[in-house]
């Protein structure tokens, strides 16, 4: 069994809608072998706003 795993240290993401835009249009596109990715880590998260704007781009998924 493998899962995939993705850590983006995304630098000073605070609430922006069109980076948050960008940063979930790259994260969909590095779906290996055509595969949703399991697991992400994004770091340097400034704004707890941020979640929700990333919620709306990746609703199977749970952030903490």
């Amino acid at each position: 069994m493998s899962f995939t795993f993705l850590s983006w240290n995304v630098e000073h993401f605070a609430r922006d809608p069109a980076r948050t835009q960008t940063v979930a249009d790259t994260i969909k596109s590095a779906h290996p072998g055509g595969k949703p990715i399991d697991v992400m880590g994004i770091l340097e998260i400034k704004d707890v706003a941020v979640v929700d704007l990333m919620l709306n781009h990746f609703p199977n998924y749970d952030f903490y």
